[in-house]
Order: structure tokens, then C-alpha cells, then sequence
């Protein structure tokens, strides 16, 4: 018999996902320093979902803590397939009875340009935040799952995507 996670990966498989590592969202890395780059080193800063609208690293670590079990997920570009990617994980753990699946992406939100400045502000409800913007050591997150990530030299590079969907 199959568990209902189990269930879940077979139907998420159905999407264009290179690969599933289930995992303890205690074993999940978050820090202070990690926003720094975002409100240092990002252009997008001060967006919706960006930084200092999303999650501190101590609201992330308490959410992360309210969950038993996630999928660590690794996907490729464009950026904005792999949020609609993300988005759809969530919706298919929630439908197979996640009722809190809940997906943190990579990147800045890349489907709309709706809320961007200068428009007015606008209640969205298909933007996650990125597993960087909310505290997450995404390097340090993936290698102690077994991946392999490191820094690109420039942006011809091969891209790799990770997001983390919480299950409950």
C-alpha cells in the first residue's frame, strides 16, 4: 500500500519536475544574513513578494515548524514556468488532502507585472515567496539533502531551481 505522500510524488510526477527529495522542514536552513542579498544585491527589493514583504527568517523558522514533512523540488527555467510548476505542486498536495501545503519558490515573482511599481497596490493571490527572500539558506538547504548547487560564474550558466513545498 501505498502512503499518501507517496501518492502525491506519483502524481506530481506528472509535471516537469527533474526530482523530488522528501525531507524534515526542521532540516530546512534559515538565517538572518540570507536577506541581506536580497535588499543588498537584488534589483527587485521593495516588490510585492520581495523583501520587506515577505517572511523574516524567525517567521519562517516558527512556520517551518508547524509542519512534519516537505518536498525539497528541483526544477530548471524559465523562472516563470518553474513558480506555475510550484504553484501547482501546492495545489495538488492540497487537493490530495495537504490542507496546509504551502510552496516557497526561487526567484523574484515572474508571472505578472501587475503589482510591479508603479502600478497601485493589488492583493495577489498566485505569488509565493522565494526560499531566499524568506530566510532560507537555499545552498546550505540543498547540499544537506545530497544536491549539488554552487554559485554560477556568469549568467550563461546552466540554472538550477529549487523550491520547498510544506505538507501537513
Amino acid at each position: 500500500a501505498l502512503t499518501r505522500e507517496d501518492q502525491l510524488i506519483g502524481e506530481l510526477r506528472k509535471l516537469d519536475i527533474r526530482s523530488f527529495t522528501p525531507m524534515d522542514p526542521a532540516a530546512v536552513v534559515v538565517a538572518a544574513w540570507v536577506r541581506d542579498h536580497c535588499r543588498f544585491g537584488c534589483s527587485t527589493y521593495g516588490e510585492k513578494c520581495c523583501p520587506p514583504h515577505s517572511p523574516v527568517y524567525g517567521e519562517t523558522a516558527t512556520r517551518l515548524g508547524e509542519y512534519k514533512r516537505a518536498l525539497l523540488i528541483e526544477g530548471q527555467p524559465p523562472t516563470e514556468d518553474f513558480q506555475r510548476l510550484m504553484l501547482s505542486a501546492e495545489k495538488m498536495a492540497f487537493k490530495a488532502g495537504y490542507y496546509k501545503a504551502f510552496a516557497y519558490w526561487a526567484g523574484p515573482c515572474s508571472l505578472c507585472t501587475e503589482c510591479k511599481k508603479p502600478a497601485p497596490p493589488k492583493k495577489c493571490t498566485v505569488t509565493r515567496p522565494s526560499m531566499e527572500s524568506a530566510g532560507i539558506d537555499v545552498f546550505a538547504t540543498v547540499r544537506d539533502q545530497g544536491h549539488v548547487l554552487r554559485t554560477l560564474k556568469d549568467k550563461s550558466e546552466f540554472v538550477k531551481y529549487f523550491g520547498l513545498l510544506l505538507l501537513e
